[in-house]
């Protein structure tokens, strides 16, 4: 069961992976019980403010309201405490499990479940609206067919409230993978091309910055019905955004699970998947099964493979020195 998902190893090294295999199972059963009696002690807090208002009981005696101030610090501090079990689950779900997995496909060089992509990489772009709800965590970084990537987890939203668990309004702009990658050619624009189910994120607000930069169409019809793109350099953008090119964001449009973002700076390009899930996360409510979660990571794993051989990132025959 464990060799297609795990390299060749030794004795002494098939006895340390039963162990962290035992060790893990035994950190989802605690993660699923936390998840479940914080659940069920939520409900319960706000059944007891509930009738402490509405039957009147806070009005007949306002010491009550002591109770519901206790209440709502408890409902506040029960999520750290998920996030803590969780967070330990996690990182050795991935050194056990999901790291394995990457280095039969990757040159790892980071893998860390604690941070992802900086908010400010992004923001450097000038086109992405990262909102003041910036959250990231899963960073992978590395080399795959020798082109430099990184990858993670992000969700940007702007919240308004009184904490970050609790707003009264929030806005998500996207919530899924972004991935950076080395490409092979340079140019000399701002480009931005992104599907138009995108439009709809955020309703009234928009993840896109517009600034200094203009409405483009390519030559495909077909491709701006599903596209819309903005730059500020149209010649280089054409350069850019060759029939190739074209055809294989297409097609990576029909195979990804979730709208389709790409932003090309500094000779680099960023692309965001906004696929509304986390990758790469451990089971919590049922039992760790090796073979399952294998084929789960090698999905999540494709993702990024895809991008470098449908865009032939490695071909170098496209870079211009």
């Amino acid at each position: 069961m464990f060799c297609r998902f795990f390299r060749i190893m030794n004795n002494r090294d098939l006895l340390k992976l039963a162990e962290n295999l035992e060790k893990l199972e035994k950190l989802r059963k605690q993660t699923r019980n936390t998840v479940v009696f914080t659940a069920a002690v939520v409900i319960l807090i706000f059944f007891f403010i509930y009738r402490m208002i509405y039957g009147n009981i806070v009005a007949a005696k306002p010491i009550y309201y002591s109770a519901i101030y206790i209440c709502a610090a408890l409902t506040g501090a029960l999520p750290l405490t998920v996030a803590k079990v969780r967070r330990r689950y996690k990182k050795l779900y991935n050194s056990v499990i999901v790291r394995n997995s990457l280095e039969r496909y990757f040159e790892v060089e980071e893998f860390n479940s604690d941070y992802g992509i900086p908010k400010q990489l992004i923001d450097s772009t000038n086109m992405i609206r990262t909102g003041n709800g910036y959250k990231t965590d899963d960073l992978i970084t590395g080399k795959y067919k020798d082109i430099f990537f990184m990858q993670s987890d992000v969700l940007m939203q702007d919240r308004a409230g009184v904490s970050q668990y609790f707003a009264s309004r929030s806005v998500t702009y996207f919530k899924g993978r972004w991935m950076v990658f080395e490409f092979n050619k340079r140019f000399k624009c701002d480009l931005m091309v992104f599907e138009k189910a995108l439009m709809l994120t955020g309703k009234k607000h928009t993840l896109f910055l517009k600034n200094d930069i203009e409405k483009i169409e390519f030559e495909s019809a077909q491709f701006n019905s599903h596209f819309d793109a903005y730059t500020n350099n149209q010649t280089e953008a054409f350069y850019v955004m060759t029939p190739h090119i074209m055809e294989a964001v297409e097609s990576l449009r029909e195979s990804t699970h979730g709208a389709l973002l790409l932003c090309f700076k500094n000779n680099m390009l960023h692309v965001g998947v906004n696929c509304g899930k986390w990758a790469f996360e451990p089971p919590i409510f049922h039992k760790i099964d090796v073979a399952s979660v294998g084929e789960e990571i090698d999905s999540d794993i494709r993702l990024i493979t895809q991008f470098v051989d449908e865009l032939k990132l490695d071909e170098k025959i496209y870079k211009n020195d």
